[in-house]
């Protein structure tokens, strides 16, 4: 199954940038499907693990499965974004989603770096990681409802 992905992402590639596609022109799913692409030449080259990269896939799915594939990723508008992060699933923490709108912003990057889009969408000041303030009450939450930190004295290990 992964490498008739990869051999479709690679058509793809080839289509897009053998007619070059005009940047109003290319979808989030293809957005995603060449930086996914990109992530798997870091990975052979050992820039990159192979952990990252399922990090990046499952963002992307996440992304493309909320606009759609066929979403023109120069089409998107400040309201989007604070609207798929409130889709984010209500067990994720303020870790999980802060690391998940990192990767969505860092796809945005280097599709602008790469000339397939023309401008960073405005992600609003809502599309954000997590302040530490909420992370830290978070982790103090998460730990009150265990019964405390989970530290070991050198006798117990």
């Amino acid at each position: 199954l992964r490498s008739i992905s990869m051999k479709s992402m690679r058509f793809k590639r080839d289509e897009i940038l053998g007619k070059r596609v005009s940047s109003s022109e290319l979808t989030a799913g293809d957005m995603c499907s060449l930086f996914l692409e990109r992530q798997e030449r870091r990975i052979s080259i050992g820039e990159v693990s192979r952990r990252h990269f399922t990090d990046n896939l499952r963002s992307c799915r996440v992304l493309v499965d909320y606009l759609g594939k066929l979403t023109r990723a120069a089409s998107l508008r400040a309201a989007d974004f604070p609207a798929f992060k409130a889709a984010f699933p209500s067990t994720w923490g303020p870790e999980k989603a802060g690391n998940e709108i990192q990767r969505i912003r860092i796809c945005f990057k280097w599709a602008l770096e790469s000339d397939l889009i023309p401008a960073l969408p405005n992600f609003s000041p809502d599309f954000r990681k997590p302040s530490r303030t909420v992370r830290r009450r978070d982790q103090q939450q998460r730990q009150a409802e265990r019964g405390g930190r989970r530290d070991f004295t050198a006798d117990e290990i």
